[in-house]
């Protein structure tokens, strides 16, 4: 059977679903009649799919999405980075993340505040985390034991999450060796591989509950 990355809109979200197909050597996506097809079997070595250029492609009607060369910024783990001025704790009232949300009012915080409501790769939309959040709490713990500084790759990596969470939570495994900043994320924190385990280990837990 013919395994599919399709992009559909479902008729009562207006977020993609995301799965897998295989498509021609060299195309990260395929809009054919209405459904985008990413493909199964990824890009070829030395280039990569991206997230922003997926969804601009989307927007933009695209018909094919190819695979390019990707200029990344060489990262230096011995040069210290300021850490962020923490915002204070921004826990969902009810659950933890990721939680599926129809509109912000269902990102509810322990304090009364809200976040927003933001689609992810799989038909549905979830809260987004801020800084506050639980999903950030690896960050604050090694600023608070660092003298508020961190490595630049630690700060890239929570960046990304910072920035892609919503993609990325959800996204199948064809997406996460095609796309670059889901190929950062999967790898994991620089020399741990914790927080994938803890963070797919909250991911079960929070759909199941």
């Amino acid at each position: 059977m013919m395994i599919i990355l399709l992009l559909v809109y479902l008729a009562e979200s207006t977020c993609p679903a995301i799965m897998c197909n295989s498509l021609e050597t060299g195309a990260v996506a395929l809009d054919s009649d209405g459904s985008v097809y990413v493909n199964f079997y990824g890009c070829p070595v030395g280039t990569y799919g991206s997230v922003e250029s997926l969804m601009s492609w989307f927007k933009n009607n695209g018909t094919v999405l190819f695979c390019h060369t990707l200029d990344t910024p060489s990262l230096d783990s011995s040069e210290s980075i300021d850490c962020l001025t923490f915002p204070g704790e921004e826990l969902l009232a009810d659950t933890v993340y990721p939680k599926r949300c129809n509109s912000s009012t269902d990102c509810l915080l322990k304090d009364g505040g809200y976040v927003d409501c933001l689609c992810g790769l799989d038909g549905y939309s979830y809260c987004m985390p801020g800084w506050g959040a639980d999903v950030f709490d690896g960050y604050w713990e090694y600023c608070d034991k660092h003298h508020n500084k961190t490595p630049q790759t630690y700060w890239q990596y929570y960046k990304d999450l910072h920035t892609y969470y919503n993609y990325w939570i959800m996204a199948p495994s064809c997406a996460q060796t095609t796309f670059i900043e889901f190929v950062t994320l999967q790898a994991g924190l620089p020399n741990s591989g914790l927080y994938i385990i803890i963070s797919y280990g909250i991911l079960i837990t929070s759909l199941l509950s």
